[in-house]
């Protein structure tokens, strides 16, 4: 037992960090399709007015993310890949996009 933990010890005794940790991030082969969900009434938790959906293509598992200003795209889309994973291509409807 003792020889396993020296040897342990030594092996990752040098071991440094990978120089690009976002090449680390798991991805799903899958396109992505996308569009914004407006409500006429904001939500009563956080004050919502909209919701961004999130579609997968193939797998056709779904996460949305509540909005308060349109701007906020990139936040919800940011949050998407950091619980679901890195997507292969993010689809939009052509022509309505805003």
């Amino acid at each position: 037992m003792q020889r396993c933990t020296k040897t342990w010890k030594r092996a990752i005794e040098f071991q440094r960090p990978p120089p690009h940790p976002a090449n680390n991030v798991h991805r799903r082969n899958e396109a992505v399709a996308s569009d914004t969900i407006f409500a006429p009434v904001p939500a009563i938790d956080d004050g919502s007015a909209m919701a961004q959906l999130f579609i997968g293509r193939s797998s056709l598992a779904s996460d949305t993310c509540g909005m308060k200003k349109k701007a906020a795209f990139v936040n919800a889309f940011e949050a998407n890949m950091r619980y679901q994973s890195c997507v292969g291509a993010l689809v939009f409807r052509p022509g309505f996009a805003t």
